[in-house]
């Protein structure tokens, strides 16, 4: 296991490889990601106020941390595919994997229409302390197009720090957090819950809720920037495609406003505890 000196020789390795990366990123506007679930992207854009600009896409905000939460384990297919949308945006920059728990299997990622392996940096630090400290340090490197980390156990305070690390350089941060951690408060752009769902084609199949979307033109409250909707959080159906090893919305089924399937229970247990937290104290 590396010593906390591997981990700093190991992103000063990741700067040197990146100093030909374009630094930084334009000003205005801040940059997405589309997930490529055209739904989904309608829904963020909406949120982040692109869906009033012609010709503009929505998709996850650049310069900030979001998490993703898995039911039982760590929502690896939906991250490899994002990994890929990431790789499809900006080939030139690295996408940094930090805590094994969150590794996908190399043959996923080497696979697909888009193969990001070779712009891929592996780290796997030796305790929590090292692990939060790698996921700043590479989320402020401007060669770095996107940070996928594990982010189990992390804090309110630890997440704000890596909302100010992600904004510094606009990198995209993709935080996996177990499903048991939903009630910890986050300082996270978005918060997003993944659970298994019934397949009628056979291919693996995902309900993927978007329990939170903070956004500076959102909120009820004066400045939440948490948004409000009537009605449960809004959920999609995602399937695995074999033929591209990449994941699509269900054809058969695609819900912005709740999944009919979903009890009231996981309804109500969907719901963001950081964001009743904020409304709060707004």
């Amino acid at each position: 296991m590396p010593s906390r000196s591997d981990m700093q020789a190991l992103v000063e390795q990741m700067r040197r490889l990146t100093d030909g990366a374009s630094g930084g990123r334009s000003s205005g506007r801040e940059a997405v990601i589309a997930t490529g679930w055209d739904a989904v992207d309608e829904a963020l854009g909406d949120a982040t106020g692109a869906g009033d600009t012609p010709g503009a896409t929505g998709g996850l905000r650049c310069g900030a941390v979001h998490e993703w939460f898995g039911a039982d384990e760590p929502p690896l297919c939906v991250l490899e595919h994002l990994a890929r949308r990431v790789a499809t945006r900006d080939a030139r920059r690295v996408v940094v994997w930090i805590g094994r728990a969150c590794w996908p299997y190399p043959w996923a990622l080497a696979h697909g229409s888009v193969d990001v392996l070779g712009e891929a940096l592996w780290v796997d630090p030796p305790d929590a302390g090292a692990r939060l400290w790698a996921i700043d340090q590479a989320a402020r490197c401007a060669g770095v197009a996107a940070v996928i980390a594990d982010g189990s156990a992390l804090t309110m305070a630890a997440t704000r720090r890596l909302q100010l690390a992600a904004r510094a350089a606009g990198t995209l941060v993709l935080l996996s957090r177990p499903g048991r951690e939903r009630d910890r408060l986050s300082a996270a752009t978005t918060r997003w819950l993944v659970r298994p769902a019934r397949s009628p084609t056979g291919r693996p199949r995902w309900k993927v809720t978007l329990i939170r979307c903070k956004s500076a033109s959102l909120g009820t409250g004066s400045g939440s920037g948490v948004t409000t909707r009537a009605g449960p959080p809004p959920t999609w159906r995602l399937e695995w495609d074999d033929a591209t090893a990449a994941i699509h919305l269900a054809g058969d089924v695609g819900d912005r406003s709740g999944d009919a399937t979903t009890s009231a229970t996981e309804r109500h247990d969907s719901r963001d505890p950081s964001e009743r937290h904020e409304r709060r104290s707004a």
